[in-house]
C-alpha cells in the first residue's frame, strides 16, 4: 500500500481536540459575559439611565464579534475532528473516537453554552419589549403635545396651546 493513499494520520486530533475545548471555553465565557451586559442594559433601560446604554451597546457589538469568530473557529475545528458529519444535528456527538475526558469536556461546555444562550435569547427579547413600551410611550407623549396642531403659532404670532387631553404621564 502506498503511503500517500493512506488516511491523514490521527496524531493531530488530540491537539485539535484540545484546541476546540479551549474555543467552546472562550465561547462559554463570552455568553456569560454578553448575559451580564443584557442584565446591565435591562437595569438602564428601566431605571432610564441612557448614559449607560450606549457604552453598553459598544461593549455588546464587541462581545457578539468575538462570539462570531469562536464559532467559525468551532465549526473549522469540528470539521477539521469530523470532516464527514460536521454538519450533523447531533453535534457533539458526532465527536466520536476522542479520548473520553475529552469528549465529555466537550460535551458539558457544549451544554452550558447552549443552556446560556437560551438565557441570552430571553434577556434580549425582554430588553426589546422594554424598548419598545419606551417608544410608544414616547410616541404617546408626542402625540399629546403636539395635537391638534401643527403649529404652535396662530396667524397672528402668539401662541396656541391646545388644552390636553389627557395627562402627559398617561401618554
Amino acid at each position: 500500500m502506498n503511503t500517500q493513499d493512506s488516511p491523514r494520520p490521527e496524531s493531530g486530533r488530540p491537539q485539535l481536540a484540545s484546541r476546540l475545548v479551549d474555543v467552546l471555553g472562550q465561547e462559554a465565557q463570552l455568553l456569560d459575559v454578553l448575559r451580564t451586559l443584557l442584565l446591565a442594559e435591562q437595569e438602564g433601560l428601566a431605571s432610564l439611565a441612557p448614559d449607560t446604554l450606549g457604552s453598553l451597546a459598544s461593549e455588546k457589538n464587541r462581545v457578539l464579534s468575538e462570539l462570531a469568530h469562536c464559532e467559525n473557529s468551532r465549526a473549522e475545528l469540528s470539521t477539521q475532528l469530523s470532516p464527514m458529519r460536521a454538519a450533523s444535528s447531533n453535534w457533539p456527538e458526532h465527536l466520536a473516537g476522542l479520548p473520553a475526558a475529552t469528549h465529555k469536556a466537550i460535551g458539558q461546555l457544549w451544554s452550558g453554552i447552549l443552556q446560556c444562550t437560551r438565557e441570552v435569547s430571553v434577556l434580549n427579547q425582554q430588553n426589546g419589549q422594554i424598548i419598545e413600551t419606551s417608544m410608544r410611550h414616547v410616541r404617546g407623549a408626542l402625540e399629546v403635545l403636539c395635537s391638534g396642531s401643527p403649529s404652535l403659532y396662530n396667524t397672528s404670532g402668539h401662541s396656541e396651546l391646545p388644552a390636553p387631553s389627557r395627562m402627559l404621564g398617561s401618554a
